[in-house]
């Protein structure tokens, strides 16, 4: 496992325990694996797209283009619309 795959998985358990403490603040039901996986929908899109918008590349169609892809496949992998056989 590399360094940077380490971290990545780290900072997703992370976010998903400061999940479930909101959750328990607001006294609704949690569930670690689901929110994992929302986590894991949501990070690396995020991260690009502040790296794309920081750097002013946000709206170059080379940019955007792959960015909407790679959305469009987090979405997808989190509700699973498309079954691949």
């Amino acid at each position: 496992m590399s360094i940077l795959n380490y971290f990545y998985e780290k900072l997703i358990e992370t976010l998903a325990e400061l999940g479930r403490s909101k959750a328990s603040r607001s006294g609704r039901l949690f569930n670690i694996e689901d929110q994992k996986k929302r986590v894991r929908a949501t990070l690396l899109p995020g991260i690009f797209f502040l790296l794309g918008n920081a750097s002013g590349y946000l709206y170059h169609p080379y940019y955007f283009i792959p960015f909407f892809l790679f959305c469009l496949y987090k979405i997808n992998h989190y509700f699973g619309y498309i079954k691949i056989k």
